[in-house]
């Protein structure tokens, strides 16, 4: 069955397609809800489009992608969003934009989004679930959050794939020239392992990954899990490794990040360019040091880590039935591939 209306038409320099309340059934099953579209894409130059505009009432996006099979576009095009596999739906959707050699983009964007997901592609990360609103224009705007089961998987930055119960969040954006600042704020996390706000901003700068000043605090954490959560650049393969295998237990309900400085200097090791500081009070800790140590068990510790170099002050614990008082353990470099322990306590 097939109702509704479709159009096509060339452009000067590009072409054109609209649907009116395009509804249909495939043999195959693939079912179509009534849908209007407008496609326009011109100003094509070395396979990019320069100037497009999209509008639709709502999409399924994996329906577009099995739709765009059947319509005259460009087989790159085609196996660009295959790659990218987006899924989830967006309603109210007008895009707009324009670029030229040497300027600057334009664009305009509204639309909101539910159970949004990309496939990871080469260095862009994948992720799923993620819902909320966005409004704006290359000059400003703001986008909200309220994603519920996220899952982010960033291996570039990340050890491991980490996934949300909820995410929510609000944050703008103001563009001013050749820089793009970003502020964040009322953003609040929940998991399994951790539950927490954190607010900042992050800025663009010339020959720079950027500038970034954050806070995170978190009432929940899980001490075991901590490490899941620190970016690769931050850790050495076999600090990690020990974190992993060495901190068995422990729960965290006064737990703090800060960064703030040009990211070319992350993690700031000598603290003189920028501050990067993890700060984590925790109960119940067992820590295995190493093969053939008596294990640290029902401690209260205090994690500190800052630069390059990580300090634990356990004021009391149990080891092998005896109390230990005044513990404390410093990793003095975390980034080195060769773990060194200093060890003190009475």
């Amino acid at each position: 069955t097939l109702r509704g209306r479709m159009g096509w038409r060339n452009l000067e320099d590009g072409f054109e397609v609209t649907t009116n309340k395009l509804a249909f059934q495939l043999y195959n099953g693939f079912e179509l809800r009534p849908t209007s579209v407008l496609l326009s894409l011109g100003n094509l130059d070395e396979n990019r489009f320069g100037r497009g505009e999209v509008r639709a009432n709502f999409l399924e996006l994996a329906d577009f992608g099995t739709l765009m099979e059947y319509l005259p576009l460009e087989r790159q095009l085609k196996q660009q969003f295959a790659d990218y596999a987006p899924r989830g739906r967006i309603e109210n959707l007008h895009a707009q934009w324009e670029s030229a050699a040497g300027q600057r983009l334009q664009y305009q964007l509204n639309a909101r989004f539910e159970q949004l997901a990309l496939h990871r592609v080469g260095n862009l990360p994948g992720f799923s679930g993620l819902t909320g609103e966005i409004a704006g224009n290359d000059s400003g705007g703001t986008l909200s959050v309220n994603a519920h089961k996220f899952r982010l998987e960033a291996p570039q930055f990340l050890p491991e794939e980490l996934a949300f119960e909820s995410i929510t969040a609000q944050s703008s954006w103001q563009s001013d020239d050749d820089e793009l600042e970003i502020k964040l704020s009322n953003l609040s996390v929940v998991n399994d392992d951790l539950a927490g706000s954190a607010y900042g901003s992050y800025r663009t700068a010339a020959n720079s990954a950027g500038k970034v000043d954050a806070t995170l605090r978190l009432t929940r954490a899980s001490l075991p899990r901590v490490q899941r959560y620190l970016p690769l650049s931050i850790l050495g393969q076999d600090t990690r490794s020990w974190m992993k295998k060495g901190l068995l237990a422990g729960q965290s309900a006064d737990a703090s990040v800060r960064v703030k400085g040009d990211l070319n200097d992350f993690p700031f090791v000598d603290g003189s360019k920028g501050i990067f500081k993890v700060h984590v009070r925790a109960r119940g800790v067992d820590v295995d040091y190493a093969e053939g140590w008596p294990r640290i068990e029902n401690a209260t510790a205090d994690f500190l880590l800052q630069g390059k170099q990580m300090e634990v002050s356990v004021p009391s614990a149990m080891t092998a039935g005896a109390r230990l008082q005044k513990v404390g353990v410093t990793l003095p470099d975390m980034l080195s591939d060769k773990l060194l322990l200093q060890v003190r306590g009475e």
